[in-house]
């Protein structure tokens, strides 16, 4: 099994956030605005292999 990175890096504190689904879908709706850190960094661009 690969072993899974954290998405916190040293030195960065880790915020949990609840959102409701209508929050979540406006999420994934702007992404397209945001760089491809910051997507990385909310957990909207995860890396896959093909």
């Amino acid at each position: 099994m690969a072993k899974k990175s954290s998405p916190v890096k040293k030195g960065e504190k880790a915020v949990a956030v609840s959102l409701s689904p209508a929050e979540t879908r406006d999420v994934y709706a702007s992404r397209r605005f945001l760089d491809g850190a910051t997507q990385k960094k909310l957990g909207l661009k995860v890396r896959f292999d093909t």
